[in-house]
């Protein structure tokens, strides 16, 4: 009988031991499943660019054709006068954009200075927003002579200002948003 009991005893203490290793390991170990719970929203980018004023006279020795189209001055130009035409780029994307500007080809001609430090300042346009900025051409003495009548080939001949500053590409990626 004694021997009956020992094994009743050793019998119940590994159930227990048994039911308690399992028990505990219920305890550490859990496990979920979850399908389309989330939802991750992009923007886009998206930049545009318009020319908002054709070349004028920004600045001019003559003042009276100040802020006048070129078409209408042609004969009044001065070494020094100002040629300008405005651009507005817009960010019409929904996210904050970086801009990246670059110059295309040029066509080299004597007697322009081109100035595109404006234009090529953008850097960053949040969305929704846009910046203007300004392309300009100098007029250098080399291209009239002392009656600041026209010299050479351009005295009669028609000058294609958009083909002297080049083309531009802008470029946009996203800008961080924790600037």
């Amino acid at each position: 009988m004694r021997k009956n009991k020992t094994i009743a005893f050793t019998l119940a203490a590994m159930i227990s031991v048994g039911a308690g290793a399992l028990g505990t390991k219920g305890l550490f170990t859990d496990k979920e499943t979850e399908t389309n719970k989330f939802t991750i929203t992009i923007g886009d980018l998206d930049v545009k660019s318009e020319v908002t004023k054709e070349w004028y006279v920004k600045s001019a020795g003559d003042k009276n054709i100040e802020g006048q189209p070129i078409s209408e001055v042609n004969n009044k130009l001065q070494p020094g006068d100002v040629l300008a035409k405005d651009i507005k780029i817009s960010n019409i994307g929904s996210l904050n954009q970086e801009i990246i500007i670059t110059a295309g080809n040029r066509t080299s001609v004597d007697g322009f200075i081109v100035d595109d430090t404006d234009f090529r300042n953008i850097k960053r346009i949040s969305a929704g927003n846009n910046e203007i900025a300004t392309i300009t051409l100098t007029l250098d003495s080399t291209m009239v002579d002392d009656k600041y009548n026209m010299k050479g080939e351009q005295a009669n001949h028609t000058i294609d200002l958009d083909n002297i500053v080049g083309t531009y590409t802008i470029d946009a990626k996203q800008a961080d948003t924790q600037k």
